[in-house]
């Protein structure tokens, strides 16, 4: 794999007090690689061309900046992480050439380029323009009547895309895969998948796992989940059958937050699967209403910040509501569909031949 691999030039010495003077900071230039779409082709300095085909995720622990990237560039396929800077050289004053985190870095995100940086092995891409980022502008002004129906509809094909996923003779492995993005979520899901391999060879924990904590709240952190992670994984992977109900030894030890977070993306979708599967309309229909009664114990925070002038704390705690705005981000905002954003009001006349 073609890596960022490098060797400090003799004249960038490694001072790691010293602070680039870039007026750009690194939130921009990552705003701005998620600008970019799978199958856009980009250059590194030295003219390389690179096709994206995964923008990979944002890292907030430690680490690279962006995790799980992939890219295609002198006939390789290239998979890993992106390290985002303003400068190439604040990669050593960061003391990154030393830190093993660093080893799968397969592209070098940076904004001003130095003299020196044409003898460093591996890919530098450069942005040197930073384009305005689209702002949400949805307001109380220009929303459709029905916009909070259109939401909840959007949660449903959530829902039913999950139930899709385990009407599959798979269904038992995509169960365990789910629930440990789920105990993960914020960046410790292949932990909790490491825990669960452990789990299954050896009855027991594994100490050497590592966790990251940084952006968690402590309540949430994922040692407090070990023991509640143990009790789930010995449930499901006993499980002969797709259950019809939720079971008792998973209220007894699930509670709150997480509960509800388990229950509509996992516990219903699987007993809805359950019951198209058997052909079972009716009992389809009284889990989908179940689902749809899901209330989450407080709002998304990101949600709350970005949607809370249009709707309220008790709209975003809806569970179905919540996943539509899930749906809304990931098909309609992340993609700048702004202007046609399904929330909107338009006003316009009819075109007639």
């Amino acid at each position: 794999m073609d890596k960022v691999s490098y060797l400090i030039p003799d004249e960038m010495t490694h001072t790691p007090s010293r602070i680039s003077n870039s007026s750009v900071n690194e939130k921009q230039l990552e705003s701005q690689w998620f600008q970019y779409k799978t199958g856009d082709v980009i250059h590194d300095i030295r003219g390389n061309a690179i096709l994206i085909i995964d923008l990979g995720v944002v890292n907030r622990n430690e680490g690279p900046d962006i995790r799980g990237a992939i890219l295609f560039s002198n006939g390789q396929l290239l998979k890993g992480d992106i390290e985002i800077h303003r400068r190439t050289r604040d990669w050593f004053y960061h003391g990154h050439e030393a830190d093993p985190n660093y080893n799968h870095v397969i592209l070098h995100l940076v904004h001003q380029l130095d003299r020196d940086d044409y003898r460093l092995h591996g890919h530098i891409h450069c942005i040197s323009e930073i384009n305005p980022v689209i702002q949400c502008d949805l307001s109380i002004n220009n929303l459709n009547q029905l916009f909070e129906t259109t939401l909840v509809n959007m949660g449903m094909n959530r829902f039913q895309e999950n139930v899709n996923r385990y009407r599959h003779h798979a269904w038992h492995d995509k169960v365990l895969e789910d629930l440990c993005h789920l105990l993960g979520k914020g960046g410790n899901e292949s932990a909790f998948l490491q825990l669960l391999t452990h789990f299954k060879n050896n009855g027991k924990t594994d100490p050497s796992i590592h966790w990251d904590r940084r952006g968690i709240r402590p309540n949430a952190w994922p040692e407090k989940r070990i023991g509640m992670a143990l009790n789930l994984f010995k449930y499901f992977l006993q499980l002969e059958e797709m259950p019809r109900a939720v079971p008792v030894e998973i209220m007894h030890s699930v509670t709150g937050h997480f509960l509800t977070e388990l229950k509509g993306n996992i516990l219903y979708p699987l007993m809805g699967a359950n019951a198209l599967i058997h052909g079972d309309a009716k009992e389809y229909g009284v889990v989908k209403r179940e689902w749809l009664c899901l209330k989450l114990n407080a709002p998304y925070g990101r949600f709350k910040k970005q949607f809370g002038q249009v709707l309220s704390n008790r709209s975003i705690k809806n569970f179905a509501l919540s996943q539509g705005l899930l749906w809304l981000e990931n098909h309609w905002c992340k993609q700048d569909h702004c202007s046609v954003c399904p929330l909107k009001e338009f006003h316009g006349s009819t075109i007639q031949n």
